[in-house]
């Protein structure tokens, strides 16, 4: 209760400033965050009901250590969509993957190097309504053009 406390109040504060100045603040729920689910996620952005609070789609953060398996894959995300609907303003696109041994988390590589379903992320975005950019992150310079060319193969198939 004390850090869900913690954050409304911190929210409230920035709120007040994105307000003034006409920008949107986005909370992106993470196994380690306070809001660790997407549902708490959706909960923090249906109570404070600011239009310049909305959270950032990344499935990959909701997977935690033991559900970073394939045949779960496709409940972790219908569960968090369907927690997010309406409420997403942006999207990050990566990959997720059991964790290492010895690692408490799962891991976050870039697109198409994990056990994402992609063909699902982005059917599930355009079901939602999301039109916008997929912000490709956790990997090298190198790495970037084969996960554009990736990810862009989903997009252009209309999955």
């Amino acid at each position: 209760p004390g850090a869900w406390d913690d954050l409304r109040r911190v929210t409230d504060e920035l709120l007040e400033v994105a307000a003034a100045e006409g920008v949107i603040l986005l909370y992106e729920p993470y196994i380690v965050n306070v809001c660790h689910t997407p549902e708490l996620g959706a909960r923090l952005v249906r109570e404070v009901g600011s239009p310049h609070l909305g959270l950032l789609m990344d499935p990959t953060n909701w997977f935690e250590a033991e559900m970073a398996r394939p045949e779960l894959v496709a409940a972790v995300m219908e569960r968090g969509f369907a927690a997010e609907r309406g409420l997403f303003r942006l999207a990050h696109a990566k990959d997720v993957t059991p964790p290492a041994p010895g690692s408490p988390k799962p891991g976050l590589p870039g697109p198409g190097r994990g056990i994402l379903d992609y063909a699902r992320y982005v059917r599930l975005l355009r079901e939602h309504g999301y039109d916008g950019p997929l912000v490709i992150e956790h990997l090298t310079e190198a790495e970037l053009p084969a996960a554009i060319r990736y990810v862009q193969g989903f997009v252009d198939a209309g999955a």
